[in-house]
């Protein structure tokens, strides 16, 4: 089990995409399959999910006596902007392109000045696809 505070905010996240409201009592083996230490892993859920009031992603509640954090909108709503060199957008839309080539799919190429989330849903499925391949 990896127990870092990267890896709890990321299954938060893939948590918090189907769910709203996140108890660090009832949910916590939603986060932990299996859980070894108890105590050290509330610790680190209490640490991630502070992390997500920071961001003013949850609202922290207490609902009699037991604490839970809500969504304050659905993370589909959530964004982010993000900076990337010329070098790496040219090497998204390489790689996307490339793909879409080989697909017979070359009229939805995407353009190294202009990455939008289209063409980073694309590279998430070529990458996804190259993981099943492996499995």
């Amino acid at each position: 089990m990896e127990l870092t505070i990267q890896h709890i905010i990321n299954k938060l996240f893939q948590y918090f995409i189907d769910n709203s409201l996140f108890s660090l009592e009832e949910n916590h083996s939603d986060i932990f399959e299996l859980s070894i230490e108890p105590e050290l892993e509330r610790s680190a859920l209490l640490k991630s999910l502070e992390k997500f009031e920071e961001q003013q992603l949850v609202i922290r509640l207490e609902i009699q006596g037991q604490l839970v954090f809500l969504l304050n909108k659905p993370l589909q709503q959530y964004s982010q902007t993000i900076q990337i060199s010329g070098q790496t957008a040219c090497r998204v839309a390489n790689t996307v392109n490339n793909a879409l080539i080989r697909c017979g799919n070359s009229e939805q190429s995407v353009n190294s000045m202009e990455l939008n989330e289209r063409a980073i849903e694309m590279l998430l499925q070529l990458g996804e696809a190259a993981i099943a391949t492996t499995d």
